[in-house]
């Protein structure tokens, strides 16, 4: 690949997990060494740090084993040497295990990590027989410290006399990678699970008796289970995974790609502007908008975010948007995550809550939302610390995720009848006529897909037209959410596209009834339409938007049974205090300055928590996503309930 200047650019090795071939090929690199240096600072540490699956952990691990392995010519260009952050180059001897890919049977599960445990016999040329067992492990880790001890001594280190006598030398490096990978993959089979425990928990028992002679132990995953006795064996290990300090030691934050991946960014700039993806005025900071619009948003803390990194570096490899995380093997495409329809309908309100539970999984009691925040399908919005519990805000978080969830929606219920149909083409078109605003054809498509949904799910008729509304206009890597709390009343959906417009979305809904003529229904339609514009007038649901966009559309559909559909647009805009509809293709209007009441100048002296970009929208009203009761009350419980204010030939 070349950049703009017909150079080629560095060979980026997406998915990789070697430290060392990064250094030796000069590859782009994050450089993570000053949070490692503080997390290895302190002797006889012991941590656990859960992200999801291709977040970096194994090349974390592959930095840390480096360092104490005393390769300091790695490092020459890294914070850790550069800024002097690290004095103790002595190499230590690192006992590295990796659970990944792991056997699925518990018999072959020991069996493999008896291997693993010769392997480090051997590699080390260790004094001792063989392992035939799992525990082992203790009598490893003491011949490799008495090796140490005895070669620091020849090469002429000798310790403080006074605190050796009171202390181990804590001279041996312990690094678990994927260590949950068995426990994954058996998630059903209770009887696997238990008997894969038995054993995990002997193996970090055996590594208890040990804990004076570890410098450092860091064990990594993807989940954290609920019941403590599978670490219970190990000394004070402390949890990191939602240490607001360490939030960013795995993805990238987005002042980390534009360091390393200028000349990538330079590149992409040039490829859409030339596919008109970008405006011909556009800089480098419109592309790292449509990147963090696709692959930002992961937060352990509710302040920090980073990006993905392996969707990031696949971007920049391909140089063109895609699913790439997820399609590479997701517990969502794989089917190990197999979600309730009342989870997606939560997922789909844009956030909710969880209690202090959120960070652990049940094996025997598997949570959707505890699931989806491990995988990395769900982040922390927010933290909720008012009250004696934490309430952690929940969020899809960002346009890749989106796809994924609303992708597994629809062909896992079956809404795909012809085997040869694709997502993209069946609701592609009904984007496309959205964008444009296309009343007639939006009615049209819209009409044939309702059907589809209230057959495939046992929900109230009247929700059916939100959670298509909400489908069709996610799974292109589009922004969607659904139940905002505006102006003193609750919006149906809003529709934030890249191309900066907002759109709000309310639609009303009637059940169909028996000999109403054609007549009859399309006044219906009409009405319908009416009463979802003066509702989003007469609350003045689009005022607040007018802080991050000049355009902002309202849209009303209006729904009769399930097979009918109108959906009309208007555009509005604010001028001296009031929101007036505007022909849709008007040019934008600009207040003057000096105007007061509802210029754009006393707009902006408002409380500057409204402000920012239209990406950030879904980040700051966290206290509105729908709760669990709140849900079930929607849907009637899932048994097709009407709510129990509906009447005969109302609008729901």
């Amino acid at each position: 690949m070349a950049n703009d200047m017909g150079k080629k650019l560095p060979e980026l090795l997406v998915g990789f997990q070697d430290f060392q071939q990064f250094i030796d090929e000069k590859a782009p690199f994050v450089d993570k060494t000053a949070l490692i240096s503080d997390l290895i600072r302190l002797r006889g540490g012991t941590y656990f740090l859960s992200r999801p699956r291709r977040f970096g952990k194994t090349l974390l691990l592959d930095t840390i084993q480096s360092i104490f392995e005393g390769r300091k010519e790695l490092f020459e260009s890294l914070d850790i040497v550069k800024k002097d952050l690290w004095h103790d180059w002595e190499p230590l001897p690192v006992i590295f295990l990796s659970f990944n890919q792991y056997p699925v049977e518990p018999s072959a599960i020991e069996e493999r990590l008896l291997t693993d445990l010769n392997d480090i016999i051997r590699n080390h040329d260790l004094p001792m027989s063989e392992a035939t067992q799992v525990s082992d492990i203790a009598l490893i880790i003491r011949r490799l410290s008495e090796r140490q001890t005895a070669e620091s001594q020849v090469a002429g280190f000798k310790p403080n006399k006074t605190k050796q006598k009171k202390s181990a030398p804590k001279n041996v490096v312990l690094l678990v990678d994927e260590y949950d990978d068995p426990l994954l993959v058996n998630l059903g089979n209770d009887a696997a699970i238990i008997e894969i425990r038995r054993l995990l928990h002997s193996f970090y028992k055996s590594i208890k008796g040990c804990y004076k002679l570890l410098r450092f132990t860091l064990i990594t995953g993807i989940t954290k289970f609920a019941q403590h006795s599978l670490f219970s064996g190990l000394n004070n290990i402390k949890d990191i995974s939602l240490k607001a300090k360490y939030s960013t030691i795995c993805g990238f934050t987005k002042k980390e790609i534009k360091r390393n991946y200028g000349a990538y960014i330079s590149t992409a700039l040039k490829k859409m502007k030339k596919k008109k993806r970008l405006k011909p005025d556009a800089t480098g900071k419109a592309v790292i908008g449509k990147i963090s619009e696709w692959y930002d948003g992961y937060s352990w803390d509710g302040k920090h975010r980073v990006l993905n990194p392996f969707s990031v570096t696949s971007f920049f490899d391909e140089m063109h948007f895609g699913y790439y995380w997820y399609e590479s093997g997701s517990p969502l495409s794989t089917g190990l995550l197999t979600l309730k329809d009342d989870t997606y309908f939560k997922i789909f309100s844009k956030s909710f809550r969880i209690g202090d539970t959120l960070p652990m999984l049940d094996v025997h009691n598997l949570k959707d939302e505890a699931a989806l925040f491990q995988a990395g399908y769900l982040t922390i919005n927010a933290v909720d610390d008012s009250a004696d519990v934490l309430q952690y805000i929940l969020k899809v978080p960002n346009a890749e995720i989106s796809y994924a969830i609303v992708k597994e929606f629809i062909e896992k219920r079956g809404m795909l009848q012809d085997p040869s149909e694709t997502i993209d083409a069946k609701y592609g078109k009904f984007i496309e006529a959205f964008d444009s605003r296309d009343d007639d054809e939006c009615s049209s498509i819209f009409s044939s897909c309702i059907g589809e949904i209230v057959s495939h799910l046992h929900v109230h008729a009247e929700l059916a037209p939100h959670v298509m509304m909400y489908a069709m206009l996610n799974i292109k890597g589009h922004r969607a959410w659904m139940e905002e709390n505006k102006g003193g009343g609750r919006i149906e959906l809003v529709y934030a596209p890249p191309s900066g417009d907002v759109t709000i979305i309310e639609l009303k809904f009637r059940k169909a009834e028996k000999g109403i003529t054609e007549e009859e229904k399309q006044e219906i339609l009409n009405n319908g339409v009416s009463m979802a514009f003066n509702q989003a007038a007469e609350k003045r649901y689009a005022l607040s938007y007018f802080y991050h966009t000049e355009k902002v559309y309202v849209c009303a559909a209006s729904v009769y049974g399930s097979s009918d559909a109108k959906i009309r647009f208007k555009r509005q805009v604010f001028i001296d205090g009031t929101i007036r509809d505007m022909p849709q293709d008007a040019p934008a209007v600009q207040s003057d300055p000096s105007e007061s009441g509802g210029s754009w100048r006393s707009l902006r002296s408002q409380p500057k928590a409204m402000e920012g970009p239209i990406s950030e929208i879904g980040r700051r009203d966290v206290s509105d996503g729908l709760t669990g009761k709140a849900v079930q009350t929607r849907l009637g419980h899932g048994r097709g309930r009407a709510p129990a204010t509906q009447t005969r030939g109302e609008f729901l």
